[in-house]
């Protein structure tokens, strides 16, 4: 056997669920062999977690399973319309310096009594 055999290998790592008194109990060749198997799990979750966001890795290189969050653009992200409590500045109708009615001297027909015609429309100019 070698000398790193015959080394204590130590306490259990927290959280494997191992009462204290049967890890003591272990022969040493049996917990050296099982904390350097413990050992190599580790470092191959750590390899099989790695993508392109969080190694040197190319997005290429990426499981195709996986698809990558895009960033949405501000202009997606941003609702319409002011800041609640906001004023505002609605549009006000102003009073007409000038007024121009268009009726028609005459309809196609002939019929000439558009003296009893209300005003149904209003067109706004500002300059």
């Amino acid at each position: 056997m070698s000398a790193l055999l015959l080394l204590d290998p130590g306490p259990l790592p927290e959280g494997l669920g191992i009462p204290a008194a049967d890890w003591q109990q272990t022969p040493t060749s049996v917990r050296h062999h099982f904390l350097s198997l413990l050992k190599r799990v580790e470092t191959l979750e750590a390899r099989f977690n790695q993508d392109s966001s969080n190694s040197s890795r190319p997005p290429s290189t990426d499981s195709p399973a996986k698809k990558r969050a895009r960033r949405t653009p501000a202009a997606e992200r941003r609702k319409p319309g002011a800041k609640p409590g906001h004023p505002g500045h609605p549009q006000v109708l102003l009073e007409p310096t000038a007024s121009v009615s268009l009726l028609p001297d005459v309809c196609a027909c002939g019929h000439h009594g558009f003296a009893e015609i209300t005003l149904s429309h209003t067109h706004q100019v500002i300059e």
